[in-house]
């Protein structure tokens, strides 16, 4: 059974709202703009539904794996070296950012902590 493009979207739909969840409401501290019911041993309710957000991780690892095995399997002229290029491309813009940042920071004389 294959998912489709739809599928997909409403997948990452789902853990966009999950991930707005985990974000927004899995806080244990009182906050003086508004008050929390039910509280259960000094922790809201909402702070325990908004652990279910925590699924929002696996659900994007799984669409963005079942995307790319579909990409392998329907194009059969994605080689090794197409990947090898893409990840060379990701590093080289991590390193030219890293050392961006690291030269703005001795520029600014703050120490590096390592």
């Amino acid at each position: 059974m294959e998912i489709s493009k739809r599928d997909m979207k409403i997948l990452k739909g789902v853990a966009i709202l999950f991930m707005l969840l985990l974000h927004l409401f899995a806080r244990k501290e009182v906050n003086e703009l508004y008050e929390t019911f039910p509280v259960f041993n000094g922790v809201p309710l909402i702070y325990y539904i908004g652990l279910f957000g925590d699924a929002c991780v696996p659900i994007f690892c799984f669409a963005s794996g079942y995307g790319l095995y579909m990409a392998f399997c329907n194009d059969q002229r994605y080689t090794k070296s197409k990947n090898f290029l893409r990840v060379f491309k990701l590093l080289i813009n991590f390193w030219i950012i890293l050392f961006i940042f690291v030269i703005i920071s001795l520029l600014l004389e703050r120490q590096i902590l390592f």
